[in-house]
């Protein structure tokens, strides 16, 4: 009996005669290492969308409060900092992924698009 991960398999990989056992382990792969980091990624911005632009802070810089910052220009860096995780932990699964699927002459390749979410939500 099929589970319905083994159901969902792309036909690239039926194709190939993927067994349903590496399929599984290549959704478990992706589902554990890239979706969670994509939702946080997805959350960040979302907030950064809805964050007020005019509010103004102190950074404490080695306990001494100097700097002037905008909240949502924090948001920025944090959400350039998932992005460059992501994109850090999607190249590792899909060596991972190539390493699985090499004796079946398919290879996964890492594709993503960036957001401009800076001119697009200020």
């Amino acid at each position: 009996m099929k589970s319905d991960i083994s159901d969902d398999m792309p036909k690239i990989l039926q194709d190939a005669n993927v067994p349903p056992e590496k399929w599984t382990l290549i959704y478990a792969l992706v589902a554990g290492k890239i979706l969670p980091l994509s939702v946080e990624c997805i959350q960040m911005i979302e907030e950064y969308k809805v964050a007020p632009s005019q509010e103004r802070g102190f950074l404490s810089v080695e306990g001494q409060r100097n700097q002037l910052f905008d909240p949502k220009e924090s948001k920025v860096l944090k959400i350039s900092m998932l992005h460059s995780n992501l994109a850090l932990v999607a190249l590792s699964v899909s060596g991972r992924v190539n390493a699985i699927l090499k004796e079946y002459g398919v290879m996964a390749v890492v594709a993503y698009d960036s957001i401009d979410f800076r001119s697009k939500y200020q």
